[in-house]
């Protein structure tokens, strides 16, 4: 049965196809390093841990909406491994702390004034907290 009043969506991004899921239809081999992937038009990092429920502080949703930072962002890097603003120490604590199932920490400077965001998933991978250090 067709619908000859139907329209298909105009909106070009609903249009655009997904590169990321047309190359894995098609198979496409792939080149691998440790946590990246490549597929033809796209980078993917692979994703280390669970973040749980998603929080954030009303401190950390004002600074990163009156700034245009996209949480989603934030969290896609903590996720994948990129922990941002930290000392060497503190990054060999957090590859430590996936594999051990420690409570993981990322710092991420963003905004005008460069103000810190901290995100950090508990050792239970229940909860994760986007905030500012003010706020701790």
């Amino acid at each position: 049965m067709t619908n000859d009043h139907f329209k298909p969506p105009t909106n070009a991004r609903q249009n655009a196809p997904n590169k990321l899921a047309q190359a894995k239809r098609e198979e496409t081999p792939t080149m691998q390093s440790k946590h990246l992937t490549k597929t033809p038009d796209t980078f993917v990092r692979e994703r280390l841990f669970r973040l749980g429920c998603i929080v954030a502080t009303p401190g950390a949703l004002e600074y990163m909406n009156r700034n245009s930072i996209a949480p989603a962002e934030l969290l896609y890097l903590h996720q994948t491994g990129d922990w941002g603003d930290l000392g060497a120490d503190d990054k060999v604590e957090n590859a430590l702390s996936v594999s051990q199932g420690f409570r993981i920490f990322s710092c991420y400077r963003r905004g005008p004034m460069q103000e810190a965001i901290w995100v950090i998933t508990e050792a239970d991978r229940s909860v994760t907290t986007l905030l500012l250090p003010s706020e701790y």
